[in-house]
């Protein structure tokens, strides 16, 4: 049976045999091992989950720290082809973008120097020549100097507007 109410409002339990109380001390155990191998288990798992997780962001963080230290040719390693590769390859398209940019600013400004320097040579030997006495300092020489100069200024005025606008002004 179930036990009875006694009269003084105490549950009164069966007495249960040696038997069934090592059965139930042995299931205990059984039990208490089983939840601790389990939880180990899922601890381990997510260990290695979580590593397999934080392994790639930490690879896209050092690769933006490299960027930003104009390191633009670092790449980083593709190892996967779920949502974290998809990343790492849009941050290495990124970087490639970059590098361009960067090499086809660094060209411009050589192209620049380079498109400078004639007219200021020209200009240069003619204000010597005008210094020296081989062309006659007159209002056609000087004029010539004049517009020379007129258009060096527009080409730095523009480069300047150039400028601007790639900072967003």
């Amino acid at each position: 049976g179930r036990g009875h109410m006694g009269g003084n409002g105490w549950m009164m339990m069966p007495m249960m045999s040696t038997a069934e109380e090592d059965f139930l001390s042995r299931l205990n155990d059984s039990l208490w091992q089983v939840g601790l191998i389990a939880a180990g288990a899922a601890l381990l798992v997510g260990l290695l989950l979580t590593r397999q997780i934080t392994r790639p962001v930490r690879a896209l963080i050092s690769g933006a720290r490299h960027i930003a230290r104009g390191e633009l040719d670092y790449r980083v390693k593709v190892n996967s082809r779920d949502e974290m590769g998809e990343l790492a390859q849009s941050f290495n398209a990124m970087a490639s973008d970059l590098e361009r940019e960067e090499e086809s600013r660094r060209q411009l400004t050589a192209d620049i120097a380079h498109e400078l320097r004639n007219p200021l040579a020209i200009q240069r030997a003619h204000l010597e020549a005008l210094q020296d006495g081989v062309f006659p300092l007159n209002r056609e020489n000087l004029d010539l100097v004049v517009e020379q100069n007129q258009q060096l200024t527009r080409l730095v005025d523009d480069l300047r507007t150039l400028a601007l606008a790639d900072a967003g002004e």
